[in-house]
Order: C-alpha cells, then structure tokens, then sequence
C-alpha cells in the first residue's frame, strides 16, 4: 500500500503543479463524490470505470 499511495501522490504533485487547484477542485471533488456514490450501491464495475477516468486524468493515459 505504500508503494501504491507514493506512486499516486507522485503523480498527484506533479498534475497539480501544471494546473491551479482550485480551478479543478470542484470537478476533482464530484469525482470523488460519484465515486462514493458507486461504491456505496455495490457497482464495482462503475467504480472502476470511474476511477479509472479520474487516474488517468492526472496520470495523463
């Protein structure tokens, strides 16, 4: 899990030094939210969709 949480926060830092935060923290934060949501009702496959859009979006693939 550690190497996993570096790996993400790496990528993290450098998507947020490229951009202003506060202009993508609203869509970030309704990411986040439609995850829960999905998560919450038990659809695996919509989480993983949905977290796989919201990686890539800071990991740039």
């Amino acid at each position: 899990m550690v190497a996993v949480k570096d790996s993400i926060r790496l990528h993290l830092e450098e998507a947020l030094r490229a951009r202003s935060f506060a202009a993508i923290r609203p869509r970030v934060a309704e990411e986040h939210r439609a995850l829960l949501r999905a998560i919450e009702r038990g659809n695996a496959k919509s989480a993983a969709t949905l977290l796989r859009a919201h990686l890539s979006e800071f990991h740039g693939t």
